[in-house]
């Protein structure tokens, strides 16, 4: 014969007790019932919160723009010290500020390639952490870490123009 069941769902959590229709189950199986729900509650609640702070924390990543290609190879190679790679992101008139500098520290490809090669990738430590990123058309602003450059990490804030799939001028904001 076929037991006759009802369940009978309570406003407040959703959740409900399993009961049989002439006579309630028995109390342990009734309160096991109501555990499991909660917990299944609980779970599917907290599933909930893990994956909406994950879509808040990474929100939906879009293909990267040609400018921040551009700006990634470049960074790519400045921490593989790979001056080649490095310099031909960069366009053969380049402007490099160092603010609060009005006129360039830096300009055109040659005078980049020195200071590099000479002052930076011969330095063995030297890596830098992109800390946010954030990319308006042909401008790429990053905050990296620096390491190696010093004792203790450095914090700089880097704009970068691309045009023509070049970097065309940089720049420079550093912690003070």
């Amino acid at each position: 014969m076929r037991a006759n069941y009802s369940f009978k769902r309570t406003a407040a959590t959703g959740c409900g007790t399993v009961m049989r229709r002439s006579q309630p189950l028995d109390s342990s199986v009734s309160v096991l019932k109501m555990v499991s729900c909660r917990l299944l509650h609980l779970v599917v609640s907290t599933s909930l919160l893990l994956l909406a702070a994950c879509a808040a924390e990474r929100p939906h990543e879009q293909p990267m723009s040609e400018a921040e290609k551009v700006v990634q190879r470049q960074l790519d190679a400045y921490n593989a010290h790979d001056l080649q790679a490095f310099v031909a992101t960069y366009s053969d008139d380049v402007s490099v500020y160092k603010v609060p500098a009005t006129s360039p520290t830096m300009s055109g490809k040659q005078q980049l390639t020195e200071f590099y090669r000479d002052s930076r990738f011969s330095l063995p430590d030297l890596h830098a952490e992109l800390l946010h990123r954030s990319v308006v058309g042909n401008k790429v602003i990053d905050h990296e870490r620096i390491l190696g450059l010093r004792n203790e990490p450095v914090d700089a804030v880097v704009a970068y123009v691309v045009r023509s799939g070049l970097i065309q001028s940089v720049w420079l904001f550093y912690a003070e």
